[in-house]
């Protein structure tokens, strides 16, 4: 009847199957979701101890998606959304949606107002806001350099800025990646080797653009004849290349995600401040 045959799905299921059917159909599933790397983010953030957020993301469904997923998840475990904007994806120039979130031009108008009453000049410095630990980022490669450098001209280069992995184009050399620097995010063990040169180049990949596909198809191939396994010991951790695997009671395969850091344009990895 086909139910001793294992069944790995390259998906998120349509359906939510139950431990019972997925069980029973020997049904697992795999994917590169999205919003649960969001939430695996808040997750680490706050196990850093860091608990008030800015929630930068594109005006688009995607950037609605992960700012849900994201909020959700950081909310839940006790964090704090001091602030969350979106920016055009169709423009450049993000200057005036930060200086709204981060308070600046609040700070402008108060320094207007109270020459005003004055009727003085004054010698003023604008001053951001302070409500919040780290900005989370939702953003392609080309967005991220963009916005990046604008969170050190308004007075935010200090704060962490943690964001999606799209952030990451997969490809190695590029120059304009130096302004991304700083910037952490989860990344897939085989995207972090072959950025460290351990790995041949794959021109099929579009030097590395397609880099988390072959991770994925990588590890729905050797993961076939683990399934058994895996599915008898819940325990069980299979050392992917998209990042360390286990099967869960409905079927579905968790992913424990690699960290980088962007440094001279390069993803290096990443240790969070709790881990040794």
């Amino acid at each position: 009847d086909g139910h001793d045959i294992p069944v790995l799905l390259l998906n998120d299921p349509a359906l939510n199957t139950g431990p019972n059917v997925g069980q029973a159909l020997r049904l697992s599933s795999l994917s590169l979701s999205q919003t649960e790397e969001a939430a695996a983010i808040a997750g680490q953030v706050l196990g850093a101890g860091q608990s008030r957020a800015v929630v930068i993301v594109p005006e688009n469904a995607w950037g609605q998606r992960i700012e849900t997923a994201f909020s959700a998840a950081f909310v839940q475990h006790g964090g704090h959304i001091s602030a969350a904007t979106r920016f055009s994806p169709a423009t450049s120039d993000h200057s005036a949606v930060l200086t709204h979130m981060l308070k600046i031009d609040e700070s402008r108008q108060r320094k207007q107002d109270l020459q005003s009453r004055l009727g003085i000049p004054l010698q003023f410095e604008p001053i951001r806001r302070d409500d919040f630990d780290f900005i989370f980022l939702a953003a392609n490669p080309a967005q991220g350099r963009e916005l990046k450098p604008l969170f050190k001209f308004h007075d935010a280069g200090d704060v962490p800025v943690y964001s999606m992995g799209r952030v990451y184009s997969g490809r190695t050399g590029e120059e304009s990646d130096r302004d991304l620097d700083g910037v952490i995010f989860p990344i897939t063990p085989w995207q972090l080797e072959a950025a460290g040169g351990s790995l041949p180049a794959l021109e099929s990949l579009r030097l590395g653009s397609f880099g988390n596909l072959f991770a994925l198809g990588r590890d729905a191939w050797q993961l076939l004849p683990w399934l058994p396994l895996l599915q008898k010991d819940p325990d069980l951790g299979f050392h992917g290349n998209t990042g360390k695997l286990s099967l869960q009671a409905n079927g579905k395969l968790s992913r424990q995600h690699a960290w980088a850091q962007f440094a001279n344009g390069l993803p290096t990895p990443y240790k969070w401040p709790d881990q040794h």
